[in-house]
């Protein structure tokens, strides 16, 4: 049976993807019969109601230009109402003044490259 899901929301999908790898090449060694699902966002919208479906999620958010304001409202959102959901952003390098903010609204982790993943 599978946990709650590694919820992804960016534009892209190129951090979700470079989770799928590091998962595919861990899972293996880490003895893990079933690796968490993974569900991929494009809005905040849609990354709230995800979560809202998900209690417990892990949220990865991507922090990207050239509006940080819906990643930075979606954070301050989790933080009042999703205290179960633990939260990590995942922002180009150029945005890591906003780490400190990120933090205080709740990220556990801020990671400007996908190597920081693995």
């Amino acid at each position: 049976m599978h946990g709650p899901p590694v919820v992804f929301y960016e534009r892209t999908g190129n951090w979700a993807a470079v989770w799928r790898r590091l998962e595919a090449r861990l899972a293996p060694t880490a003895g893990r019969a079933l690796p968490p699902r993974l569900v991929e966002t494009r809005s905040a919208a849609e990354c709230r109601e995800a979560l809202t479906k998900h209690r417990g999620s892990f949220l990865v958010a991507e922090l990207a230009t050239p509006s940080v304001e819906p990643t930075l409202e979606l954070l301050f959102h989790v933080l009042l109402n999703a205290r179960d959901v633990a939260t990590a952003v995942v922002a180009p390098r150029q945005l890591l003044p906003y780490q400190g903010l990120s933090r205080e609204l709740g990220a556990q982790a801020f990671v400007v490259s996908p190597l920081e993943f693995e």
